[in-house]
């Protein structure tokens, strides 16, 4: 498990997000995001796909992160963070 702390880009509208920290605890990429069978996608990442309307656009290596924003659980791309805690 990873545990990185970031700031989340306040352009960011969905759930309120935008402009706050999240908890890093996983990572992984666009293509990886763009693999997982439908079935299996946890409720974050079919948030996260819905969210990015743009995502068959981005490179499939771009990173993605999911971690906890309080006690709820985003997946955010690498383009949407805008500073590193740690």
């Amino acid at each position: 498990m990873i545990d990185r702390h970031a700031i989340i880009d306040k352009k960011i509208e969905h759930q309120g997000i935008g402009g706050k920290e999240i908890r890093i605890e996983k990572e992984m990429t666009i293509g990886d995001i763009l693999d997982t069978n439908f079935n299996d996608m946890p409720i974050a990442m079919s948030n996260f796909i819905m969210r990015r309307k743009d995502i068959m656009e981005l490179d499939e290596d771009m990173k993605v992160y999911y971690g906890h924003v309080v006690y709820l659980g985003y997946f955010v791309a690498d383009d949407e963070i805008v500073e590193w805690l740690d």
